[in-house]
């Protein structure tokens, strides 16, 4: 296990390289550059303009950025923002726990719901319940991720207003609320977006138990257990450890996808997190924290292959040998 975990931190330098190199050549040649709006300001003139430039290095040639920039990144170091001129590591440590904490609530419970779905799907195989869940899973499955999130604000926001409409506290009343006021207000503006990406996650995730279940049903471990008479429930029970397998290496794979689905989700909520953040310097060409939130996205895919790798080892003891 140990090995496996030192080839993965080996393998994430790598793809966070390869990520950052190829983000450089792209976002550089997209149409646009920083303190392009400086330009349009009539107090900045021209040599103004060209100090700025002068500031962050943009008038070094290209090559010469790259490798200014591979150092600094070789050392930790993502740079200094253009939009909200403070490190670039100071803006992703304020977002990225944000970011962290709704695509965790999101993930575990659409994990246990998709599990869930998928076994009474499995335990109801051909009934109209499985046909009901099956296409509700599939049409969730099938709607992008900001029409969702849209529909829910207009529904629980709007038209039933429930639930906050926007950001991760109350501006005017945090700093007089106690920890458990805290607690209970970030978990009332937690609700809609991580509703959004439940539902998503958990009707691809249902389908996949559903059809690992089938697969694992007619195995003769499972014959034998209903030869010495274990009831159906049980028998579905001891069905599923074998059929999580497959649902393991998934999740591992949607938590880096959450990451791009949070972009849509937080800018539609108002969530401070990495996807607004991300927005926001797109729109500004704001190099280095597009980069730096790139590469930390890259990170995530690892990190994603890696966790699941080890839950399928402690699902299947079989795998450990691999």
């Amino acid at each position: 296990m140990l090995a496996l975990v030192v080839r993965r931190l080996l393998v994430a330098v790598v793809i966070a390289f390869l990520v950052a190199t190829l983000s450089f050549v792209l976002v550089h040649a997209a149409p646009g550059e920083p303190f392009a709006a400086l330009r349009e300001d009539a107090r900045i003139t021209e040599e103004m303009a060209q100090r700025i430039r002068e500031q962050y290095g943009l008038d070094r040639p290209l090559g010469e950025q790259y490798v200014r920039y591979i150092g600094s990144l070789a050392r930790a170091d993502f740079g200094e923002s253009f939009l909200q001129r403070r490190q670039v590591s100071s803006v992703l440590r304020d977002a990225l726990p944000n970011s962290l904490l709704l695509m965790a609530t999101a993930l575990v419970v659409a994990f246990t719901l998709g599990v869930a779905l998928g076994a009474l799907q499995a335990y109801r195989h051909g009934s109209r319940v499985d046909k009901a869940v099956g296409g509700v899973s599939l049409t969730l499955a099938s709607v992008p991720e900001y029409l969702l999130a849209i529909a829910l604000l207009l529904a629980f926001a709007y038209l039933l207003p429930i639930f906050p409409t926007a950001g991760m506290r109350d501006p005017v009343m945090w700093r007089f609320m106690s920890p458990l006021q805290r607690i209970t207000d970030v978990a009332r503006h937690l609700v809609l977006p991580a509703t959004t990406l439940v539902l998503i996650v958990a009707s691809v995730v249902a389908r996949y138990q559903r059809a690992a279940l089938l697969d694992v049903l007619p195995d003769d471990f499972i014959r034998t257990a209903k030869a010495k008479g274990l009831s159906r429930p049980r028998v579905l029970m001891h069905a599923l450890r074998n059929a999580l397998l497959p649902t393991i290496t998934l999740i591992g794979l949607l938590f880096p996808a959450l990451f791009g689905g949070a972009v849509f989700v937080e800018n539609v909520f108002g969530w401070p997190g990495m996807g607004r953040t991300i927005v926001d310097a797109l729109v500004a060409r704001d190099y280095p924290l597009v980069l730096g939130s790139l590469v930390i996205g890259s990170v995530f895919v690892v990190v994603g292959g890696l966790v699941a790798d080890l839950a399928a080892m402690s699902a299947d003891p079989r795998t450990r040998a691999a």
